[in-house]
């Protein structure tokens, strides 16, 4: 895949989808319009910081009924199995709002930012960046450059809960560029093959999924 002008960014790849019209119960989950194949979102608002496994029980639900039981490993990553049956979900908080990625298998991640956040924390010349980042992200404009380090930074923590290391990983060595089919990700200057990466932003909520498939 052929990277484009360094000038075409991220935030071009993002999806917009109507922000959850929540209510403040986070018994009351919905589901977001489809960010990637094979991978369902949900989302609740949750004001007092409440617990996210009744909305990860809810999540696994919609893809069999029944008893499911969630632990989580060391890097706190969570993992959910019914009988002989597993499926892969990961979840963040942004805000007053929890969301939920589910998938019946494969690796899940998916993380939340607010550019205020974003704009508060990071700069374009951080050693998370990947060196083909900060070059890029040397020549944004300005105006781009918050949303630019928030997609970055989203899409490198999605992946980071997929593996099940959180931000225990080198940073630094995973980069992204977009490309004429979506999002590409380089693995020191190597391509990481099979996963798939997706943006979207609902309301002031910015969302990065990865997903890689079984």
């Amino acid at each position: 895949m052929r990277a484009l002008d360094a000038a075409v960014g991220l935030r071009h790849r993002l999806m917009t989808i109507a922000p959850p019209a929540l209510d403040g119960a986070l018994t009351l989950p919905q589901i977001l319009p489809p960010i990637l194949p094979d991978v369902a979102v949900f989302a609740a608002s949750e004001p007092r910081r409440q617990p996210s496994d009744p909305l990860m029980h809810q999540a696994l639900a919609t893809l069999r009924p029944g008893v499911w039981t969630i632990t989580r490993n060391p890097a706190g990553a969570p993992q959910a199995r019914m009988a002989r049956t597993t499926a892969a979900l990961s979840a963040t908080r942004v805000a007053d709002r929890l969301f939920v990625a589910v998938a019946a298998s494969g690796r899940v991640g998916i993380d939340a930012e607010t550019d205020a956040r974003v704009a508060l924390n990071a700069a374009a010349d951080d050693g998370w960046l990947s060196p083909a980042e900060r070059r890029a992200l040397g020549r944004c404009d300005a105006a781009d450059l918050t949303i630019e380090l928030g997609c970055r930074w989203v899409l490198k923590e999605a992946y980071g809960k997929a593996i099940g290391q959180g931000l225990g990983f080198p940073l630094s060595r995973l980069g992204f560029a977009p490309v004429h089919a979506g999002i590409a990700a380089m693995w020191h200057d190597a391509p990481l093959d099979g996963w798939r990466f997706a943006l979207a932003r609902a309301g002031d909520a910015l969302l990065g999924l990865a997903f890689l498939p079984e």
